[in-house]
Protein backbone atom coordinates (compact mmCIF):
# COMPACT_ATOMS: atom_id res chain seq x y z
CA UNK A 1 0.00 0.00 0.00
CA UNK A 2 0.91 4.03 -0.29
CA UNK A 3 -0.07 6.62 1.80
CA UNK A 4 -0.80 10.06 1.29
CA UNK A 5 -2.37 12.37 3.37
CA UNK A 6 -4.75 15.59 2.02
CA UNK A 7 -4.11 19.51 3.62
CA UNK A 8 -7.08 18.63 5.65
CA UNK A 9 -5.43 16.03 7.21
CA UNK A 10 -7.46 13.21 5.57
CA UNK A 11 -5.47 10.43 5.38
CA UNK A 12 -5.46 8.32 1.67
CA UNK A 13 -4.34 4.57 1.42
CA UNK A 14 -4.00 3.13 -2.23
CA UNK A 15 -3.36 -0.69 -2.23
CA UNK A 16 -5.15 -3.73 -4.43
CA UNK A 17 -7.14 -6.02 -3.89
CA UNK A 18 -6.97 -9.05 -6.20
CA UNK A 19 -8.13 -7.59 -9.97
CA UNK A 20 -8.53 -4.59 -8.72
CA UNK A 21 -7.26 -0.93 -7.32
CA UNK A 22 -8.65 -0.28 -4.17
CA UNK A 23 -9.04 3.34 -2.13
CA UNK A 24 -9.01 4.04 1.26
CA UNK A 25 -9.91 7.16 3.09
CA UNK A 26 -9.10 8.02 6.86
CA UNK A 27 -10.81 10.63 8.17
CA UNK A 28 -7.47 13.43 9.60
CA UNK A 29 -5.60 12.45 12.99
CA UNK A 30 -7.81 15.02 14.92
CA UNK A 31 -10.82 13.67 14.20
CA UNK A 32 -9.94 10.19 14.78
CA UNK A 33 -8.85 8.70 11.73
CA UNK A 34 -12.13 7.29 11.29
CA UNK A 35 -12.16 4.63 8.29
CA UNK A 36 -14.17 5.50 5.26
CA UNK A 37 -15.64 2.74 3.44
CA UNK A 38 -13.25 1.05 0.81
CA UNK A 39 -13.84 2.46 -2.69
CA UNK A 40 -12.86 0.50 -5.95
CA UNK A 41 -10.45 3.09 -8.20
CA UNK A 42 -10.59 0.59 -11.16
CA UNK A 43 -9.65 -2.92 -12.30
CA UNK A 44 -6.41 -4.52 -12.02
CA UNK A 45 -4.31 -5.97 -15.10
CA UNK A 46 -0.74 -6.20 -13.30
CA UNK A 47 2.52 -5.48 -14.86
CA UNK A 48 3.86 -8.96 -16.14
CA UNK A 49 7.03 -10.05 -13.81
CA UNK A 50 9.80 -11.07 -13.49
CA UNK A 51 11.76 -9.68 -16.69
CA UNK A 52 15.03 -8.64 -17.19
CA UNK A 53 16.94 -6.88 -14.51
CA UNK A 54 14.10 -7.25 -11.98
CA UNK A 55 13.90 -10.04 -9.84
CA UNK A 56 11.76 -8.93 -7.28
CA UNK A 57 8.17 -9.73 -8.41
CA UNK A 58 7.00 -9.00 -4.59
CA UNK A 59 7.70 -5.42 -4.65
CA UNK A 60 4.68 -4.57 -7.11
CA UNK A 61 6.41 -3.09 -9.83
CA UNK A 62 2.36 -2.00 -11.00
CA UNK A 63 3.22 0.42 -8.08
CA UNK A 64 -0.02 2.01 -7.29
CA UNK A 65 -0.36 5.84 -5.71
CA UNK A 66 -2.67 7.95 -4.49
CA UNK A 67 -1.85 12.07 -4.52
CA UNK A 68 -3.76 14.63 -3.12
CA UNK A 69 -3.91 18.01 -4.82
CA UNK A 70 -2.32 20.62 -2.78
CA UNK A 71 -4.15 23.30 -4.14
CA UNK A 72 -7.48 21.24 -3.79
CA UNK A 73 -8.07 18.41 -0.71
CA UNK A 74 -11.08 17.28 -2.85
CA UNK A 75 -9.14 16.56 -5.92
CA UNK A 76 -7.51 13.55 -5.40
CA UNK A 77 -4.87 11.61 -8.18
CA UNK A 78 -4.32 7.89 -8.13
CA UNK A 79 -1.86 6.25 -10.89
CA UNK A 80 -0.81 2.72 -11.61
CA UNK A 81 0.98 0.79 -13.92
CA UNK A 82 -1.03 -1.24 -16.84
CA UNK A 83 -0.66 -4.45 -18.91
CA UNK A 84 -1.53 -3.78 -22.12
CA UNK A 85 -0.08 -7.15 -23.73
CA UNK A 86 2.64 -8.60 -24.26
CA UNK A 87 5.99 -6.58 -23.70
CA UNK A 88 3.86 -3.50 -23.33
CA UNK A 89 2.42 -1.54 -20.45
CA UNK A 90 0.68 1.93 -20.08
CA UNK A 91 0.82 4.33 -17.01
CA UNK A 92 -2.75 5.52 -16.04
CA UNK A 93 -3.57 8.27 -14.35
CA UNK A 94 -7.63 8.74 -12.46
CA UNK A 95 -8.45 11.68 -11.04
CA UNK A 96 -11.88 11.91 -7.96
CA UNK A 97 -13.00 15.51 -7.73
CA UNK A 98 -15.07 14.48 -4.70
CA UNK A 99 -12.16 13.42 -2.19
CA UNK A 100 -12.09 10.00 -3.21
CA UNK A 101 -15.67 9.30 -2.96
CA UNK A 102 -16.17 8.55 -6.62
CA UNK A 103 -13.97 8.04 -9.62
CA UNK A 104 -15.79 8.01 -12.75
CA UNK A 105 -15.13 6.15 -15.76
CA UNK A 106 -14.43 9.26 -17.75
CA UNK A 107 -11.61 10.56 -15.78
CA UNK A 108 -9.25 8.60 -16.41
CA UNK A 109 -5.74 9.19 -18.99
CA UNK A 110 -2.56 7.57 -20.22
CA UNK A 111 0.56 9.39 -19.48
CA UNK A 112 2.91 7.59 -21.70
CA UNK A 113 2.79 8.18 -25.49
CA UNK A 114 1.24 5.13 -27.38
CA UNK A 115 4.53 3.87 -27.96
CA UNK A 116 4.86 -0.03 -27.00
CA UNK A 117 7.32 -1.01 -24.82
CA UNK A 118 7.83 -2.59 -20.86
CA UNK A 119 6.92 0.37 -18.28
CA UNK A 120 7.15 -0.07 -14.35
CA UNK A 121 7.48 1.32 -11.11
CA UNK A 122 6.12 4.37 -11.48
CA UNK A 123 5.66 7.34 -8.92
CA UNK A 124 3.49 10.67 -8.43
CA UNK A 125 3.51 13.50 -6.76
CA UNK A 126 1.38 16.68 -7.37
CA UNK A 127 2.50 20.42 -7.14
CA UNK A 128 0.37 23.54 -8.07
CA UNK A 129 -2.76 21.13 -8.62
CA UNK A 130 -0.68 18.98 -11.28
CA UNK A 131 0.15 15.41 -10.74
CA UNK A 132 3.98 14.64 -12.23
CA UNK A 133 4.40 11.05 -12.80
CA UNK A 134 7.71 9.55 -13.23
CA UNK A 135 8.34 5.69 -14.30
CA UNK A 136 11.00 3.24 -15.48
CA UNK A 137 10.41 2.94 -19.59
CA UNK A 138 12.02 0.41 -21.78
CA UNK A 139 10.76 1.10 -25.47
CA UNK A 140 14.05 1.78 -26.71
CA UNK A 141 15.74 -1.60 -25.71
CA UNK A 142 16.56 -3.09 -28.61
CA UNK A 143 15.76 -7.57 -28.02
CA UNK A 144 19.36 -8.45 -27.64
CA UNK A 145 19.74 -5.67 -24.76
CA UNK A 146 16.07 -5.78 -23.62
CA UNK A 147 17.51 -4.67 -20.01
CA UNK A 148 18.19 -0.79 -21.29
CA UNK A 149 16.13 1.46 -19.33
CA UNK A 150 15.21 4.76 -19.54
CA UNK A 151 13.81 7.24 -16.89
CA UNK A 152 10.58 9.12 -18.00
CA UNK A 153 8.20 11.95 -16.85
CA UNK A 154 4.74 13.42 -17.53
CA UNK A 155 2.15 15.78 -15.83
CA UNK A 156 -1.20 15.24 -15.61
CA UNK A 157 -3.60 18.03 -14.69
CA UNK A 158 -6.76 19.93 -15.21
CA UNK A 159 -8.09 22.35 -18.07
CA UNK A 160 -10.05 25.27 -17.74
CA UNK A 161 -12.99 23.56 -17.92
CA UNK A 162 -12.22 20.68 -15.18
CA UNK A 163 -11.45 17.82 -17.47
CA UNK A 164 -8.49 15.54 -16.98
CA UNK A 165 -5.61 15.89 -19.61
CA UNK A 166 -2.43 14.44 -19.67
CA UNK A 167 0.79 17.02 -21.03
CA UNK A 168 3.44 15.67 -23.41
CA UNK A 169 5.52 13.14 -21.60
CA UNK A 170 9.45 13.87 -21.37
CA UNK A 171 12.91 11.56 -21.08
CA UNK A 172 14.19 12.53 -17.84
CA UNK A 173 17.22 10.14 -18.44
CA UNK A 174 19.86 11.02 -20.94
CA UNK A 175 21.77 7.96 -21.19
CA UNK A 176 19.46 4.09 -21.11
CA UNK A 177 21.05 2.12 -18.41
CA UNK A 178 20.95 -1.80 -18.78
CA UNK A 179 19.99 -3.32 -15.73
CA UNK A 180 21.61 -6.53 -16.08
CA UNK A 181 25.02 -4.86 -16.09
CA UNK A 182 27.05 -5.76 -13.37
CA UNK A 183 29.36 -2.40 -11.55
Amino acid sequence: PRVAVGSDGSVYVAYYDGGNFELRKYSSCTNGLVAQPIVTVGSRTPVECPFAGHDRCDQNPTSQVVAVDDTNPNHVYYMYGQNAGPGNDNIIVRDSLDAGATWPAGRVVQVNASVPGKRILPWMCTSQGQAYVTWYDRRAAPANQNDLTDFYGGRVGLDGGGALTVEEEFRISEVADPWCASG
